[in-house]
């Protein structure tokens, strides 16, 4: 290769990592709540693959202190998680003015009905799956949501 683009390259390199290390954003950062420890760490580590910051936890108390700690861009909720339940953690998201931009994925083992989302004030959210769910559907809706923000 000659020295002239040789040196192309070069510049064509630092300004790319100039470029990427100024204007690239950070990774979006992702609050899992769910109560169940095997699904906890499949969500972790499906999820940490696609280079999201990933944040786990299994109650609902844990949960309303890492959502002011950290003000995740998208949480995968457990609606069923106990004292509070996700519903209740559904709703301060919506009522807080720092987090109520925030997307959210619902997850349920439970067949349920709009009804019993309206009557817990759930609805309209961002997303619900039932569980069991398959893992790049997860990945899917994720990458989707926080595309969209």
């Amino acid at each position: 290769m000659s020295a002239g683009l040789h040196r192309i390259l070069e510049i064509h390199l630092n300004r790319t990592i100039y470029l990427r290390n100024t204007f690239c954003m950070k990774p979006y950062k992702i609050l899992v709540v769910e109560d169940d420890p095997n699904i906890n760490e499949l969500m972790r580590i499906t999820l940490s693959c696609l280079t999201y910051s990933i944040t786990c936890v299994d109650n609902g108390m844990e949960a309303f202190g890492k959502l002011t700690e950290e003000k995740p861009d998208l949480v995968v909720l457990d609606i069923l998680i106990p004292e509070p339940y996700g519903w209740e953690i559904y709703k301060a998201i919506r009522s807080n003015l720092d987090l109520n931009h925030t997307r959210v994925i619902i997850m349920t083992a439970l067949l349920f009905s709009t009804g019993f989302l309206k009557e817990k004030h759930i609805l309209p959210t961002d997303m619900v799956m039932k569980k069991p769910f398959e893992l790049d559907e997860l990945k899917a809706n994720v990458k989707r949501l926080l595309d969209e923000t």
